[in-house]
């Protein structure tokens, strides 16, 4: 009798100290780097996570049947403290797929309120009643200012309608906000024409982009994205306002996002990429014409064949820095925040895909654009000089390929007609460096042939 009751003791004092003492003490460890914020809500929550740790402790080396009703009532505030402090994490991780990183975060929260059973069905009507009140009021506290905290308005939509085609106009006010939205995310909306600042762009599908200089002032809708201060919220010191107003002022919709730094919080959209939440949220307050249209395959029917070819010459620092060839001078790829961008002087058009743009060759009356040159498939996108997109072609590599597909590629030559496209293909260990050019490990010649 005597060793089975030493036995579950020591068994006891196991579980709280790996299911409760141990993730606790982590935990609150982890909780100090909220002290880099002068918030008090950040010094608060780590003084809750440090007593709940002590708690753990104290119920540990205390188990309820041979501590006085004084120390009892003492690790039990302890505890609540602690539970007050971690709750929020052990109801989000009732979903967590990782049962380690569940163990963690439900263990303490667990091991505390077994203690605080135990304790509840050892004392006496007044314990009970004490017990009872002082769990209510640490727990209705941070309930009352969850509650009475504020928070975002939800998003409100007065008006529908259909649209060809809108105008978007981004105004920051701030210093430290930045716009959520703004073209990017808006332009993958089917809307036939965008227009933004001085320029007109269509979505063409898949990601890409082209745009021409703005012919007309303002179209039928206007969607504003304001960045502005929040007098709301110090601790979310900048809000995003989006409202949707017709040609005559009237609001039609609005939304609105909270934001600190790279933090965002919205009361219709608590998760998620915001700016494509609020492009979503204009998708169905303005609904578009048509849909996004799938880019035309340039080469349907084509076959492709891949045959190693020898490696003609290094590749040097110049080879890869000179990424358009063959376009006249008005033809060139932006840099520094347009990186991967082409555009042309004359006619003036822009044009930008889902990735940034590796390597550009014209020939003929077109101008051919090849991206997404990683892994066992390469892309290339058609247009005419003149900045008519003619359609895309992915070109899947064989899975049997001796080569090394996460090698560094590099085109060396490209010829393209209406039957086909050809490019031999370098693939290369590293990148060449100024005064050092690489030698390619390995070449390939792909070809795709029609016999349209």
């Amino acid at each position: 009798m005597e060793l089975s009751g030493a036995l579950l003791k020591v068994t006891r004092a196991l579980v709280y100290i790996c299911a409760g003492v141990l993730p606790a003490t982590l935990l609150a460890g982890l909780s100090l780097v909220f002290l880099v914020s002068s918030l008090w809500w950040s010094v608060l929550l780590v003084l809750l996570a440090w007593l709940g740790t002590v708690g753990l402790i104290m119920a540990t080396m205390f188990p309820p049947n041979g501590a006085e009703s004084r120390l009892r009532m003492i690790v039990v505030i302890l505890l609540t403290f602690g539970l007050v402090a971690i709750s929020p994490l052990a109801l989000m991780a009732i979903d967590f797929r990782n049962l380690a990183l569940k163990a963690i975060f439900i263990g303490p929260a667990l091991v505390a309120l077994h203690y605080c059973w135990q304790v509840f069905r050892l004392s006496n009507v007044r314990e009970r009643w004490f017990l009872s009140m002082v769990s209510l009021l640490l727990v209705m506290a941070p309930l009352l200012w969850y509650l009475q905290r504020p928070t975002p308005p939800e998003a409100v939509v007065y008006d529908t309608a259909e649209a060809r085609e809108v105008t978007l106009i981004v105004e920051n006010s701030t210093q430290e906000g930045h716009p959520v939205m703004g073209l990017a995310s808006l332009s993958k909306v089917p809307y036939a024409r965008i227009h933004y600042q001085d320029r007109t762009y269509t979505p063409l599908g898949a990601g890409r982009v082209i745009s021409f200089p703005r012919e007309t002032h303002r179209s039928q809708y206007v969607i504003r994205e304001l960045v502005q201060p929040n007098p709301a919220s110090s601790r979310w010191p900048v809000r995003v306002v989006w409202a949707l107003h017709d040609k005559s002022g009237r609001l039609m919709a609005r939304r609105e996002l909270w934001q600190r730094s790279t933090s965002y919080w919205s009361a219709d959209t608590p998760s998620g990429w915001q700016g494509q939440n609020a492009a979503d949220f204009f998708r169905r307050v303005l609904t578009p014409l048509g849909r996004m249209a799938v880019p035309d395959e340039l080469y349907p029917e084509a076959r492709l064949r891949v045959e190693p070819t020898s490696i003609i010459r290094p590749v040097s620092h110049a080879d890869m820095a000179k990424r358009v060839a063959g376009c006249e001078a008005g033809i060139t790829m932006g840099e520094g925040e347009k990186f991967g961008h082409l555009q042309s002087a004359s006619p003036d058009w822009r044009f930008s895909a889902r990735l940034p743009i590796d390597q550009v060759f014209c020939t003929g009356d077109s101008t051919y654009l090849i991206y997404a040159m990683s892994g066992r498939h390469i892309e290339v996108d058609r247009l005419t000089l003149e900045g008519r997109f003619i359609g895309q072609q992915r070109i899947n590599l064989p899975d049997d390929l001796s080569v090394g597909t996460s090698h560094f590629k590099y085109v060396s030559r490209f010829d393209a007609g209406p039957l086909g496209v050809s490019m031999q293909v370098n693939f290369m260990d590293g990148l060449p460096s100024p005064g050092q050019p690489e030698v390619p490990v390995s070449g390939l010649r792909i070809s795709l042939e029609t016999n349209r």
